[in-house]
C-alpha cells in the first residue's frame, strides 16, 4: 500500500507501485515511486513534457537531494534540526520534504497524518490525541516534537517517535489499535513471535514482487538476518527461518530429524508456516539442484536446519534416506542410478537433484554452525552457490 495525494487530499492505493499528485489547474501530474515508506523517485508529467527525478534522502528520511533520470544534481535543501529550510538550491519536485512528510506551503505547516506541526516553532499546533509511553514523562508534553530530539528521531504518524527511519527493519507493522506501527526500542528487540511474523509479511510479500524463485529466497534470508544481532543471534535466525520455511518451531536436538521421519511431535505453528510449495518453480536454480518434484527452497533448508541442529552425521544420513543415489527398483530389477532413471523420480520422488541440493544444505548449514558464515552472508551465499 503507497500513499499520495490526489486533489489535496491524502490517499492510499493498495497493490500499486506510484502514488499520484493531479494539479487540475495545470494539467499536472506527479507519480511518486516508493520503497516501503520513502520515496525513491518523482515523475512529473505536463502534457508532453515527462520529466522523472530520483529523490535522496537524509538518515530522517527527509527529501535533501534530488537528482535527474541521468544522475546528474537537480536540486538540494537542507534543513534544520526542526525542519526549516536552511540552504535551498534549484526547484524541488515535491512536496514530500522534511521526514518525508507532506509540507503544505501555503499555510508553512507540515501535516503528520493526525495533527499540523509548525517546523518554526519545533512543536506540533495540536495537542497529541493519545499518551503514547505513559511511563515516561516526556510523553505528556502532547505538543512536543519526537520529546525534543529531532536529530535521532522522527514521527510519521504524529502520535509516536521513531528511531532513524520508520521504513526501517526494525519497524513492527501494527495489527490492530490507534498506533498504526510501533518499533523496537532498539535494534535487534523483538520477540520471537514477532520475527517469525515479519519473516512471514516479508516471504508474502516477495511472493507477489520477485519472479525469480531463488531471488526470492535469497532476499526473503536477506532481510531476516537483519532481525538479529549476526554474531550472538545466530541460534535464534536459524531457528525462526526453519519455523516459517519448515514449519519445524521448537530446535531441540534431533528435533528436525524426527519430523523429517515423521515422529509425531508438536514442532507446527500454523500462524507462521509457508507451506513447501513457496516459491515455486525454478527460475535460476540451477539444474544440478532443481528436479520438478518439491518445492527446492523447503528441501534445503530443512538440511541446512538438521545440520545446524542435529549435527551433520544426521543431516547426511536423511539425505540419503530421502534421496538415495542408487535405488532398488522393480523397473528394471537391481540398483540403478537415480539421475538416469526418470521413472524412479516420478513414482517416488527421488532424485540426484535432490540428494545433490540436500548434501550442500547440509555442510551450508554446518559452516552456520562453526560461525565460518554469518547470518549477514548466507543470503549472497544462496544466490551465488545454487543458481546456474
Amino acid at each position: 500500500m503507497v500513499k499520495g495525494v490526489v486533489n489535496g487530499v491524502e490517499t492510499y492505493y493498495p497493490g500499486r507501485h506510484y502514488n499520484e499528485e493531479v494539479d487540475g489547474s495545470t494539467s499536472t501530474v506527479k507519480k511518486f515511486y516508493t520503497l516501503g515508506s520513502t520515496t525513491v523517485a518523482v515523475r512529473t508529467v505536463s502534457g508532453t513534457e515527462d520529466v522523472l527525478n530520483w529523490v535522496l534522502g537524509d538518515h530522517l528520511g527527509s527529501a535533501s537531494v534530488t537528482a535527474n533520470a541521468d544522475g546528474s544534481w537537480n536540486s538540494e535543501i537542507k534543513y534544520t534540526a526542526f525542519g526549516e529550510v536552511r540552504v535551498s538550491n534549484g526547484i524541488t519536485p515535491t512536496e514530500y520534504r522534511y521526514t518525508g512528510q507532506l509540507e503544505h506551503s501555503y499555510i508553512k505547516l507540515y501535516w503528520y497524518r493526525s495533527r499540523w506541526f509548525d517546523n518554526e516553532l519545533g512543536h506540533f499546533i495540536q495537542p497529541d490525541s493519545i499518551i503514547p509511553s505513559p511511563g515516561d514523562a516526556l510523553s505528556y508534553d502532547r505538543y512536543a516534537y519526537v520529546k525534543s530530539n529531532p536529530i535521532n528521531f522522527t514521527d510519521p504518524t504524529g502520535h509516536y517517535e521513531f528511531e532513524e527511519r520508520p521504513d526501517d527493519q526494525h519497524l513492527i507493522p501494527a495489527t490492530k489499535g490507534i498506533m498504526p506501527a510501533r518499533r523496537s526500542t532498539k535494534p535487534f528487540a523483538f520477540t520471537q513471535d514477532e520475527r517469525r511474523g515479519l519473516i512471514k509479511r516479508k516471504a508474502e510479500y516477495l511472493q507477489g514482487a520477485v519472479e525469480d524463485s531463488l531471488e526470492a529466497f535469497g532476499d526473503l534470508v536477506d532481510y531476516a538476518s537483519g532481525l538479529y544481532d549476526d554474531r550472538t543471534e545466530v541460534n535464534e535466525f536459524v531457528l525462526d527461518l526453519t519455523c516459517v520455511i519448515n514449519n519445524y518451531c521448537i530446535g531441540h536436538p534431533l528435533n528436525v530429524w524426527k519430523a523429517g521421519f515423521g515422529t509425531k511431535y508438536p514442532i507446527g505453528d500454523p500462524r507462521y508456516s509457508l507451506g513447501d510449495d513457496f516459491f515455486e518453480g525454478q527460475g535460476s536454480w540451477s539444474d544440478s539442484y532443481f528436479d520438478d518434484t518439491y518445492n527446492q527452497m523447503y528441501h534445503v533448508w530443512f538440511y541446512v536446519a538438521t545440520s545446524f541442529f542435529d549435527t551433520l552425521p544426521i543431516a547426511l544420513a536423511g539425505n540419503y534416506y530421502h534421496d538415495p543415489v542408487y535405488v532398488l527398483t522393480t523397473h528394471f530389477g537391481g540398483f540403478h542410478f537415480a539421475r538416469n532413471d526418470p521413472l524412479i523420480v516420478a513414482d517416488n520422488g527421488i532424485s540426484i537433484e535432490d540428494f545433490d541440493l540436500g548434501y550442500v544444505g547440509a555442510y551450508f548449514g554446518l559452516q552456520l554452525r562453526l560461525g565460518f558464515i554469518r547470518p549477514s552472508g548466507v543470503g549472497d551465499w544462496i544466490k551465488e552457490n545454487l543458481s546456474q
